[in-house]
């Protein structure tokens, strides 16, 4: 069997193997006997290699997760998701990334490592199936967590009802892989500017990195403050999309002759409501996601790089030749606006673009700009370490409790300790995100 070949199927597979909450089969019987010929193969491969090393598409080291035992506490997406993993607009959108820049099983890993580092609070929708679960008068909820990540159990601040975390089914982790894939692959050139594989592939893991961090890929994590989805929106900032960045990336995907773009639409994304009494639109699989949230995600970036390109461009126009960033590496440029821009999913826009841009034009901002970094200029970690003192002063000026300046502070330095964790847990050879 060739490796393309079971890349091909072994992206598949997870949808295939799926079993409804009843045991139901939502798959033919050829297309299951043909997935599970394929795990048997793999698994066969992988029994005469090391102990240190699997075997899988394109020689990296990756083995198919298993999924988190279900049962009737935590498995309460699976009928939602099943009926979307049954539909040809799902198939087509599964099948749509090409197999060039994307390593389902790797992916896959990654994914489950995300989801396991993370440790909630989660909830579900009310019975209405419009707003989340409100506790109420209740007593603060305690519930079970499974997985590596610190578990956040509710507090009397909190103000809905805790659930178990959702289990990671192969329906589930097929579900999220696949509009994961197919965002990026569709977004990549409407981000970047670029089309190319390193642009794209810096993309991936920034945008990786911040939904671990806020979420851990998990469509039901809520905060506190009402912010659900794997994305951790807010009322507000969905209203702020809506009615900016959100129709002209919808168009942006509609008129792009890409296979993934055109997938995308079939799943017939919408805007969200955006409102308290509609919370339950974030997190329900039946409601579109995690496609639906992930298309937010990438329009608040989007907004936020538009904001952090224009200022290093003002910077730039009137420094004309003084500036060290116009001599900076094309990785350099790339790796910094995303990472500043995912830094800004917390900050806001111009939490991070008021410091970035004080912070460039100082004597020792344009040092870590005219730092020779491996075969090209800048260096990005002295940015980020000193870009932190800027961003505090910020938040103070606009008189920022100390709680949410130490939030915004650390908040790139927490998401890469994240990473690590996530890093080391998915194989030697593997790097989910920066």
């Amino acid at each position: 069997m060739s490796i393309v070949f079971q890349m091909l199927v072994l992206s598949l597979s997870l949808h295939c193997l799926a079993q409804s909450q009843d045991g139901e089969d939502f798959i033919d019987t050829e297309e299951s006997m043909l997935a599970t010929n394929v795990f048997e193969k793999v698994s066969k491969m992988n029994d005469l290699c090391n102990p240190k090393t699997s075997c899988s598409a394109g020689g990296m080291e990756a083995s198919a997760p298993p999924a988190d035992h279900c049962d009737d506490k935590n498995r309460y997406f699976e009928k939602e998701i099943a009926k979307v993993v049954s539909t040809d607009s799902f198939r087509e959108l599964r099948d749509s990334v090409p197999l060039e820049w994307t390593n389902s099983l790797q992916l896959t890993t990654c994914l489950r490592e995300s989801q396991e580092a993370h440790g909630g609070p989660f909830t579900t929708c009310d019975a209405n199936g419009k707003g989340l679960a409100l506790r109420g008068r209740q007593a603060p909820v305690k519930t079970k967590h499974s997985g590596r990540g610190k578990h956040h159990a509710s507090d009397s601040k909190y103000p809905y009802v805790s659930a178990e975390k959702a289990c990671s089914s192969p329906n589930e982790l097929s579900l999220m892989q696949a509009s994961y894939s197919a965002v990026v692959d569709c977004l990549s050139q409407y981000m970047t500017g670029s089309d190319e594989p390193m642009p794209k592939h810096v993309l991936s893991e920034d945008i990786f990195s911040l939904i671990s961090w806020e979420s851990g890929f998990n469509m039901n994590a809520v905060s506190s403050t009402g912010a659900g989805g794997i994305g951790e929106f807010t009322q507000g900032a969905v209203q702020q999309l809506n009615k900016g960045v959100w129709q002209g990336m919808i168009k942006q995907i509609s008129d792009s002759p890409k296979r993934s773009c055109q997938a995308i639409i079939k799943m017939n994304p919408k805007p969200y409501n955006g409102s308290r009494a509609n919370r339950c639109e974030m997190i329900s699989p039946s409601k579109g996601n995690p496609l639906e949230n992930l298309l937010y995600t990438f329009a608040y970036q989007k907004d936020t790089r538009i904001q952090v390109q224009s200022a290093i461009d003002s910077l730039s126009s009137q420094n004309p030749g003084k500036i060290a960033y116009d001599k900076t590496s094309d990785y350099f440029k790339q790796r910094l606006i995303a990472e500043i821009s995912i830094w800004g999913h917390n900050a806001g826009p111009a939490g991070i673009r008021v410091p970035l841009k004080s912070l460039m034009s100082s004597p020792e901002g344009q040092k870590c700009l005219r730092t020779k970094v491996g075969d090209g200029m800048g260096d990005l970690d002295c940015l980020e370490n000193r870009l932190e003192a800027y961003v505090v002063q910020y938040q103070k000026n606009i008189a920022a409790k100390a709680a949410r300046i130490s939030e915004v502070k650390n908040y790139i330095r927490k998401m890469k300790d994240r990473m690590d964790t996530i890093n080391q847990h998915s194989g030697s050879n593997i790097k989910c995100g920066f």
